[in-house]
């Protein structure tokens, strides 16, 4: 009997949806009155026209009677890689502008085997200025990543953009 073959990016989210501090679809506005101190991160999903970005959001200053400031990062996969690394970007360092106008351009950046692998290099490492990842902002307990729901094959229902079926969550 053969077994089906799993493509590396879903063997590389299931492994991401087993981190306490990766929150899935949440948006920035939704996640920032989580964070209390500096160091605080999570990993989340958003959606920038039709492309699906991981973004990394970290508290870098919390001081008392002031606004706290946040860096939100995104990070990439690289499918032919199979790696993961933070997107950043910095001002050119020549006069003028790029064919896209654009006066920014991206860093290379070290590559990861995983997103874990990302996480636990910049709690040891500065990811900004002074500033490493401290303490993870744990997901609720409401949110149930993908990789933890089975589907099958019961039609509950359907629309004009998809269909509903019942799933349960085998490790319940």
């Amino acid at each position: 009997m053969s077994q089906k073959k799993i493509h590396p990016f879903a063997d590389s989210m299931a492994g991401l949806h087993h981190q306490i501090w990766y929150h899935g679809m949440r948006s920035r506005k939704e996640t920032l009155r989580l964070f209390k101190n500096q160091g605080d991160f999570l990993v989340r999903t958003s959606i920038f026209g039709r492309k699906l970005l991981f973004i990394l959001s970290v508290c870098v200053e919390s001081k008392p009677n002031s606004p706290m400031e946040f860096v939100h990062v995104s990070i990439n996969y690289d499918t032919k890689s199979n790696t993961w690394s933070l997107n950043t970007l910095r001002q050119k360092t020549f006069s003028g502008k790029s064919r896209s106008g654009s006066q920014m351009e991206k860093v290379p950046n070290k590559s990861f085997a995983s997103a874990t692998d990302l996480v636990d290099h910049y709690k040891k490492a500065c990811i900004y200025k002074n500033v490493m990842l401290k303490t993870p902002i744990p997901r609720p307990k409401w949110i149930i990543p993908t990789s933890y729901v089975q589907f099958t094959e019961v039609e509950l229902g359907k629309g004009n953009f998809a269909r509903v079926v019942k799933a349960y969550n085998p490790k319940q």
